[in-house]
């Protein structure tokens, strides 16, 4: 009855809860969390995972996870009875969402890994409280294309063999659709 019960969609039982995503980026909704009170959106459901993240508090998980969170409780027989009085188990024959995921794959072109040395990578590490001589030792810079438009980041090599980028974007950190690329340059 578990598994039955984390295939229904995060979007519908937030749905039935009353939440409803404040935007779409990609295979993730985004909701204002409700968990807490916040006025940006930082809680993301990622569609073709069927799991849930909120930003604010750094946890995650399933369906039975995000019932946990919102009905204080441990109890599993108790929240999968919260969940189907929520949202019905589906069938074998599941009905597909209205938010279906989207397949795409970025198109990294043209990486050039050079020594750190742009000033704006460089004060970004500084407001990291990464001094220069630091910085300039462990990373690296990239300069690549994705999907036609051209980026620059700081590299540093990564756990799975490849390199992690970080741009100090305002907005947001240019890491979701880059992590791990591989690239064999960072070490020359």
């Amino acid at each position: 009855m578990i598994e039955e019960i984390k295939k229904i969609p995060l979007a519908t039982f937030l749905s039935q809860l009353g939440y409803e995503p404040a935007y779409r980026r990609g295979n993730g909704l985004w909701y204002r969390s409700p968990l807490r009170q916040e006025n940006t959106p930082s809680f993301k459901v990622q569609l073709d995972k069927n799991t849930w993240y909120d930003f604010g508090i750094a946890k995650g998980g399933t369906i039975i996870d995000l019932a946990a969170e919102l009905y204080h409780s441990e109890d599993i027989r108790y929240l999968m009875d919260c969940i189907v009085k929520c949202c019905p188990v589906p069938s074998a024959q599941t009905v597909a969402s209205s938010y279906a995921p989207r397949h795409y794959a970025p198109s990294f072109e043209n990486i050039k890994i050079v020594p750190l040395g742009n000033p704006a990578l460089l004060a970004y590490l500084k407001e990291r409280g990464i001094p220069a001589h630091i910085a300039k030792a462990n990373c690296k810079e990239a300069h690549y294309t994705l999907n036609g438009r051209p980026y620059f980041a700081v590299a540093f090599p990564n756990i799975s063999s490849g390199v992690e980028l970080r741009y100090p974007n305002k907005n947001k950190i240019q890491t979701s659709s880059v992590k791990p690329i591989l690239c064999s340059q960072f070490y020359i």
